[in-house]
């Protein structure tokens, strides 16, 4: 698997393929599991410049828009959750990224993620 750092490097639809694989694979995890991996990826995510950050963040909630409800609501529940226990410098990063890119996303991607935020 890539790096969450060469994946938000990537062009859009290269991006979006590579992000499913991830997102897929770590549905299976258990919770913690799951919170830990997303903490890893916010972690290095250091790394990428803004639009770069967005990009990924516009692209994984396009991809996650299309979960189950139950899937979705759990999947942010568990990414709110990596973000609560990264340090301050991170988490408010984070949070300033996903506020971008709700603001980029469609209206209907916007809406279904927001339900469960």
């Amino acid at each position: 698997m890539k790096s969450i750092v060469e994946i938000s490097e990537m062009k859009p639809p290269d991006m979006e393929r590579e992000m499913k694989d991830v997102l897929n694979s770590i549905k299976d995890y258990n919770d913690d599991d799951i919170v830990n991996t997303l903490k890893s990826f916010l972690i290095e995510l250091r790394k990428v410049t803004d639009d770069n950050y967005v990009k990924l963040c516009v692209t994984n909630m396009s991809i996650i828009s299309k979960f189950s409800d139950e899937d979705l609501k759990n999947f942010i529940k568990l990414r709110m959750k990596a973000n609560s226990e990264v340090p301050d410098f991170i988490r408010e990063r984070d949070l300033e990224m996903i506020d971008l890119a709700l603001k980029k996303v469609s209206d209907d991607v916007r809406n279904r993620i927001s339900m469960f935020m």
